[in-house]
């Protein structure tokens, strides 16, 4: 009898290590995502979160230009406008002086660079966008912002928009020229 209580103990403990091992474990497999999941065997893509830089600068070619205007203030705005038409939700803003051109290109590291970071998730990407031309990190998802440089009473003196693709990582600079 004593044999067969040890049996059934190993058989327990097989079976219990056999149905932990089976368990599938959903997480994001995506390596570059922030929240990659090694020990994942499930990939479960829309909880996959990432992190996008934009870095705003100039030269002193547009300083001399914005000197013309008679701006030492160049004002910066980044907005998520409505996709369904409503009014665009004000994500960043900044401002940069007359002087603080750049003489020559920087990095996105560099500590005088205005940088907007982006932190998403692709279940929350808004807009659809097609099959992923232009879409920094392709796909049909993904999120669409507005940049302007603006100076109060001038308006707009520069703008564009920015579409950004599930799994874009990284930092992309945008020069005002």
């Amino acid at each position: 009898m004593r044999w067969k209580s040890k049996a059934g103990i190993v058989l327990l403990t097989l079976g219990g290590l056999l149905f932990t091992a089976c368990r599938r474990k959903e997480g994001c497999m995506e390596q570059v995502a922030t929240n990659y999941c090694s020990d994942c065997n499930r990939h479960k893509g829309e909880i996959c979160e990432y992190n996008y830089t934009i870095a705003f600068w100039f030269d002193t070619t547009f300083a001399r230009y914005l000197a013309q205007l008679e701006i030492d203030t160049l004002y910066l705005r980044i907005s998520d406008p409505d996709p369904q038409g409503g009014p665009s939700q004000e994500l960043w803003n900044s401002f940069y002086l007359r002087s603080e051109a750049f003489l020559t290109e920087p990095t996105c590291e560099d500590s005088g660079v205005k940088k907007f970071r982006f932190h998403y998730r692709l279940g929350d990407m808004s807009d659809v966008c097609g099959g992923g031309g232009g879409v920094l990190g392709g796909g049909s998802r993904c999120w669409r912002l507005i940049y302007s440089a603006y100076y109060p009473g001038k308006g707009v003196i520069r703008d564009g928009f920015i579409t950004i693709g599930p799994g874009a990582t990284g930092c992309e600079k945008i020069r005002f020229q």
